[in-house]
């Protein structure tokens, strides 16, 4: 959440706080402790005004410093700025200009330079659509990705810059889309993991206030918690330090950006911005993996689940966690020295002399590089921290889930089920469907005003193809939280498998009137009305998303008549039966 700065009304309080003595006492309390050794020291009679002074001189730092921490921790926060984290976004491209084809959809893509930046084209089919570039994401170290701005919405740009290869090409998930454009909501997950504080707008999928994020990069509130208490009274007790804390609650810390595992669940009512560090990451969300040794997939974000599965991790007794070797204030120049370093505070005294010699490189051996599920392009250090390099086995679906690490017991049933039918829909696995929905039967019983629970069930008997029962599960779901334009779209889907197309129509048209960015349901309402040979009403619901983004290259071709089969009527995933 973003802290209040103080006001001009604040700023005067503080001045006339100013005009009273204080006892030279209670002022010194207040200062640092080398400051208040000197004034001690000195002597001198004058010294309270001084000291009077530091709070409020730390206060007005606080609300003109783009980072209030720089007043006391300049070396911290300046070593910080350098490292991946600290420029894990910003407003400034550099990466250079150029152009390529993605020969399965047949798009040309352009990057070029004007006076307000750069801008990206995609032309396809004889139009084009061009946008400038808002944010560029990541630190470069592998790639960048871009996000544009449509009103106040972000989306994701379909193609990404690669400096492993000095090539661009299109981002993660792109690879095969037959018809990419700027159309990828931009989550607030997705923000909170990339970049600083977001803005965005509640009960939205991805709008934001202007600017979107402030500060822009990951700022050092996201691991050591709210600062301001802090600033006004410096005191180990009010600010976190990972290092001092619980396990669990220490590798939280890293653990809500750098564990992805199969499923992460929210506890109801939350969101992922509600994590506070200093607690587990399971008082917001429980994350799931696969039970049992399986080899799950080697994702970007899985370092965690690498780690754990570690002789290093095992033989730690809870010890060893990502600080152990990684500094997150500090860029090494020397990346071989400095983790050989941190390799041998454990391994010296086991290995040989010529093994532990100074031009060793234990992670190039050790964590090598390889390439992921879900990166494509680039490769990642693998964690796990191999005593020999391995052919890896290809990965596998799990046959069941189980937490990272247990929550709430009262929740135990529910975030399973929703793990459950999260990757059954993911998969298309009925199997895992089949589990979810006894374990979400019982919570519903304890929780009858769930709506993720209520839309779980739904989709299970949307399954069975039960469409009546299963559109008023989802309406259910949507009187329980009207801001979810998810629940709309899935009681359309069921209404009009269901027969019924004025309820589906109904509750698409409520989609995206809560939501003109819906382009899904734009859509869906279109091709509801191209089954009923209703042109006049079809073009309606295609002109109403081109009122929202003027651009969009597969609505202005279906304006112009081309016939889409990658596109068809309101309806959920699809399962094995």
């Amino acid at each position: 959440m973003l802290e209040k700065r103080p006001t001009l009304a604040s700023y005067r309080v503080y001045a006339g706080a100013l005009a009273r003595p204080l006892k030279l006492e209670t002022s010194l309390s207040l200062l640092p402790f080398g400051a208040k050794k000197s004034l001690l020291k000195s002597g001198a009679r004058t010294c309270w005004r001084a000291a009077s002074l530091f709070p409020w001189v730390v206060l007005c730092a606080h609300a003109l410093s783009p980072n209030p921490c720089m007043t006391c921790h300049p070396k911290q926060v300046t070593d910080y700025s350098k490292t991946g984290m600290g420029s894990s976004i910003s407003t400034t491209a550099i990466q250079p200009a150029g152009q390529f084809i993605h020969a399965p959809s047949g798009s040309s893509f352009a990057i070029t330079y004007t006076r307000d930046g750069m801008q990206q084209k995609v032309t396809r089919a004889g139009l084009s659509a061009e946008y400038p570039v808002t944010y560029v994401v990541g630190s470069g170290h592998r790639g960048f990705g871009f996000l544009v701005k449509i009103v106040d919405y972000l989306f994701q740009s379909p193609i990404s810059y690669y400096t492993q290869r000095h090539a661009w090409e299109m981002a993660p998930g792109y690879e095969h889309n037959l018809a990419p454009d700027f159309n990828r909501p931009v989550t607030l997950r997705c923000l909170l993991c990339h970049g600083g504080a977001p803005r965005h707008v509640k009960g939205t999928r991805n709008r934001y206030e202007q600017p979107a994020l402030s500060p822009e990069a990951i700022s050092c509130d996201r691991c050591h918690g709210p600062a301001p208490a802090h600033i006004a009274r410096p005191s180990r007790s009010n600010i976190v330090n990972p290092s001092r804390l619980a396990p669990d609650a220490r590798d939280s810390v890293c653990e809500q950006c750098h564990l992805i595992g199969e499923a992460s669940i929210l506890n109801p009512g939350k969101e992922f911005d509600d994590f506070e560090p200093g607690k587990p990451i399971e008082t917001v969300f429980t994350v799931y993996v696969g039970s049992g040794d399986q080899n799950s997939p080697f994702r970007v974000v899985s370092h965690a689940e690498q780690l754990r599965r570690s002789a290093c991790w095992r033989k730690s007794g809870g010890r060893m966690c990502c600080g152990s070797c990684h500094d997150p204030h500090v860029e090494p120049a020397d990346r071989a020295a400095y983790y050989r370093e941190r390799c041998l505070l454990c391994h010296a005294a086991t290995l040989t002399p010529s093994h532990r010699s100074d031009t060793s490189d234990c992670a190039r051996c050790h964590m090598r590089s390889r390439a992921t599920t879900d990166g494509a392009h680039t490769a990642f250090t693998d964690h796990h921290i191999r005593v020999r390099p391995v052919e890896e086995a290809a990965s596998q679906r799990p046959a069941a889930l189980v937490p990272w690490r247990p929550g709430s017991v009262e929740l135990a049933q529910r975030n399973l089920g929703l793990a459950y039918l999260s990757i059954g829909e993911r998969d298309r696995s009925k199997d895992f469907v089949n589990k979810a929905f006894p374990l979400l039967v019982e919570a519903q019983k304890s929780s009858p005003r769930d709506p993720e629970v209520t839309a779980g069930l739904g989709l299970v008997l949307y399954l069975e193809s039960l469409y009546k029962e299963a559109a008023k599960a989802f309406d259910l779901a949507a009187r329980l939280r009207p801001q979810d334009v998810n629940f709309y779209q899935d009681a359309a889907a069921a209404w009009w498998s269901a027969g019924d197309s004025a309820r589906a129509i109904r509750d698409l048209e409520i989609a995206v009137q809560n939501d003109p960015s819906d382009e899904e349901a734009w859509r869906s309402l279109a091709e509801i009305y191209r089954e009923q040979n209703n042109d006049l009403l079809r073009n309606r619901a295609l002109d109403g998303y081109l009122l929202f983004r003027p651009q969009s290259i597969e609505f202005r071709q279906q304006k112009r008549g081309d016939s889409f089969s990658i596109y068809g009527v309101p309806r959920l995933s699809t399962f094995p039966q």
